[in-house]
């Protein structure tokens, strides 16, 4: 079989195992769904290799030979590029990829596959919806395919329905969010990323109306709740990963830093305003001098470097 029967095949298993509605089972479903997912986004690979490249884009490791046309890349070995690889070529090729998605699933799965027994229904109907999602912009937008005609009926049924509920319930956890009152600008995105703590599930439901900091949240998969300061920090420091790596490899100052009010790592410079508890700076001014004062300087009692380091001196020992 080629990649995408190989693709089309796993998904369909995955969806089988599903429906087995068997704990055991739960594993072998996501694990299905998601080598589905990158046997469609290696076979875009494999059809924009160049002709007799041995399929370079879709090979781990690649040779260069010299021609009478001129030097050319030849793919070497048995094994293919890992899902981090796929990423960087799809983005190198400008090809649009939801990689939000794809690491959600990732997560899923690396997540189900160790603690299979503590997941809910709701989770593999989470891990569906990404699937879902994936595969139709992955055959429409790369591979000139239909989902529809793809799967079989009762397996795309199967897809569409459970997308469909897990969605419903997700825009309503998405509605609550625009109810909390004095939400950071910053923070907007990072509440798309919280997550329950006991079971992982993203179906966090906010207390309508409630300040930000106080909020507390309602899992809809294992109805546990839990404030936010037990789930912010996770999130924010995943929506900020990328950002933070690329300030230390440019050797400039990341876009978080110790919050003055929380301690949490989690003051946003830009916005000058902290993710986790909502907190501007104490002394936005030097009560001395009236000079601004920068973040660092919030914990030498509302005084500037100078004049505190004046202070100091005056003050008998």
């Amino acid at each position: 079989m080629n990649l995408v029967e190989n693709a089309i095949e796993s998904i369909e298993v995955g969806v089988e195992d599903y429906q087995l509605n068997v704990p055991r089972r739960v594993a072998s479903a996501v694990r299905n769904f998601y080598a589905g997912v990158l046997l469609l986004l290696k076979e875009k690979l494999r059809q924009l290799s160049p002709a007799d490249s041995n399929e370079a884009l879709l090979r781990e490791r690649v040779e260069f030979q010299c021609t009478p046309a001129g030097v050319i890349f030849v793919g070497t070995g048995k094994k293919t590029v890992d899902v981090e690889e796929i990423k960087r070529r799809f983005r190198s090729l400008k090809l649009p990829l939801d990689t939000h998605r794809l690491d959600k699933l990732r997560a899923i799965r690396n997540d189900i596959e160790h603690y299979a027994s503590r997941h809910s229904h709701s989770r593999v109907q989470e891990a569906i919806a990404q699937t879902f999602v994936l595969v139709t912009r992955v055959m429409s937008e790369h591979l000139a395919m239909s989902p529809a005609d793809t799967f079989t009926g009762p397996v795309w049924r199967t897809m569409l329905s459970e997308a469909e509920t897990f969605r419903e319930v997700e825009k309503r956890c998405q509605r609550a969010l625009l109810t909390l009152d004095g939400v950071p600008s910053a923070a907007r995105d990072v509440l798309k990323r919280l997550v329950c703590p006991k079971c992982d599930s993203s179906l966090l439901m906010a207390e309508s109306n409630a300040p930000y900091a106080e909020s507390e949240f309602t899992c809809q998969a294992c109805a546990s709740t839990c404030a936010l300061d037990e789930v912010i920090e996770r999130a924010i420091a995943e929506s900020y990963a990328g950002d933070a790596y690329r300030a230390v490899k440019d050797g400039e100052e990341g876009p978080l830093d110790l919050c003055p009010t929380c301690s949490r790592e989690a003051y946003h410079r830009k916005d000058d305003v902290c993710l986790a508890c909502g907190e501007s700076r104490p002394y936005p001014n030097c009560l001395r001098c009236g000079s601004d004062l920068m973040l660092d300087e919030q914990f030498d009692k509302g005084m500037c470097s100078y004049c505190c380091h004046m202070y100091e001196k005056l003050m008998p020992e």
